[in-house]
């Protein structure tokens, strides 16, 4: 899709200062679903049940890079004193990009629509908050981590 995209702005079909964005492209002709995003389902999962309340106090997206610019994700729900999370990590790509931070951001959504299913389904375990500070503590500093998103209020990033 990128190498098309690029191949339009250089015939002069789409502006130069336009950016690539997959969930920007509505079609391809071939009646696929659109718009391309992966996290689509997941993501509209996750927000039915943090807004829904079901005691969901927060839904947090942090985002960082190691020295090698490894991209490192941290998603957590808290859900009263206790908390759903997954970690992601997404290798280096040459040069840490925007759309590898938007790589990132959609499998950790749709890596988090897994887990959330599985806790729903009573598959899945949700840790203590004191105990997912600690994790949190040291990824954050680890990598630098900055917010991504949020929806409510996280724990807060040490520096």
């Amino acid at each position: 899709m990128q190498r098309s995209f690029d191949e339009a702005q250089e015939k002069g079909e789409i502006p130069h200062d336009e950016a690539f964005d997959p969930a920007a492209i509505i079609s391809d002709g071939s009646g696929k679903a659109w718009p391309y995003w992966l996290s689509a389902t997941a993501m509209a999962q996750i927000n039915e049940f943090v807004l829904k309340g079901q005691g969901a106090r927060a839904w947090i997206t942090l985002i960082g890079e190691d020295d090698d610019q490894k991209l490192h994700s941290l998603e957590y729900i808290r859900i009263g004193d206790e908390i759903l999370y997954v970690r992601t990590s997404v290798r280096n790509q040459d040069a840490i990009t925007a759309h590898q931070y938007d790589l990132i951001r959609e499998v950790t959504h749709c890596e988090m629509g897994e887990q959330l299913t599985s806790f729903i389904q009573g598959e899945q375990q949700l840790i203590p908050i004191r105990n997912f500070q600690l994790i949190h503590d040291e990824v954050c500093r680890r990598f630098n981590m900055d917010l991504s998103e949020s929806m409510g209020t996280g724990l807060e990033i040490p520096k």
